[in-house]
């Protein structure tokens, strides 16, 4: 059996069970030379302990969103590549919004300032990349320092994700081993971050590893925009996660990926219809 290895970058991304295979077809080098067992165990449990820092940073900070919704979005194409004239004069918070609007027309974003962080969130919609291509031209001229960039998913594309991942791993997502894993994996479960502890057989081509790593990487690679899988950076490394999940190529998975998003979104207005008819005869007959 082929040697694997759990790379830590130095920009704290990681990487499971890489093949020499596949470090060498993204033109990686090995260093000869051997490193003490120690040590690589001592940066892997470092590298643990960062994230879990990290997650319970964030955990801390969440707040409860304020003001109206976020409105649903319509797809529509994305803008030509050429930026808009942007007003210095103007509240960043609006310079923001003219360059999203152009980059994404039709897509509702939250915007907030303070301090000159700017939080960007919304729906579906493009893939965080694209937001962060657009906003760009505020960081390069010193209007903000950073910006938070945070996409949600609704519940059809995250249904339509874990279908994904199921049918990867068991070959049919109608299987009996796909329908008890889809009993336990509920999209409610996974924006509430209770999947923490489900993983994927240890029989699995990936080995056991957590359900979420791989629903996070089909939506993180989803332009619900461009309604096809894109690139991105938070997924450059997950070699072995890509190969999995993506076999046939971005083209072919992202038409299957639509039929997915089409079947989710289907089942549950029609689970809405069927609770709305039983409300409805209830109250007649009271």
């Amino acid at each position: 059996m082929a040697h694997c290895y759990d790379i830590v970058w130095t920009d704290g991304q990681s990487a499971r069970k890489v093949t020499p295979d596949a470090i060498a077809s993204q033109g990686w080098r090995l260093n000869t030379g051997r490193v003490d067992p120690l040590e690589c165990n001592r940066l892997w449990m470092q590298h643990l302990l960062d994230r879990c820092n990290k997650l319970a940073a964030a955990a801390s900070q969440r707040k409860k969103p304020s003001g109206a919704p976020l409105a649903q979005h319509q797809r529509k194409p994305l803008a030509s590549e050429s930026k808009p004239v942007i007003d210095s004069t103007r509240p960043v918070s609006a310079q923001a919004r003219l360059l999203l609007a152009h980059a994404v027309p039709g897509i509702a974003f939250s915007v907030l300032v303070e301090h000159k962080k700017l939080s960007v969130a919304w729906l579906d919609g493009p893939a965080e990349i694209t937001v962060e291509s657009a906003l760009a031209p505020l960081v390069a001229q010193g209007s903000i320092k950073s910006a938070s960039i945070r996409r949600g998913a609704n519940l059809p594309l995250v249904q339509a994700a874990i279908d994904h991942v199921l049918g990867k791993l068991w070959g049919d997502e109608n299987s009996s081993g796909a329908q008890a894993d889809r009993m336990r994996l509920t999209p409610e479960d996974f924006q509430r971050n209770l999947l923490a502890t489900a993983v994927t057989p240890p029989a699995c081509a990936m080995g056991a590893v957590p359900y979420n790593t791989l629903i996070r990487c089909v939506i993180d690679r989803w332009d619900d925009c461009l309604s096809r899988f894109v690139d991105t950076p938070r997924t450059r490394y997950l070699i072995q996660e890509r190969a999995f999940l993506f076999p046939l190529g971005d083209d072919l998975e992202s038409g299957a990926f639509r039929s997915l998003i089409y079947q989710s979104t289907n089942a549950r207005e029609d689970a809405k219809n069927f609770v709305n008819t039983l409300s409805s005869a209830d109250r007649q007959r009271g």
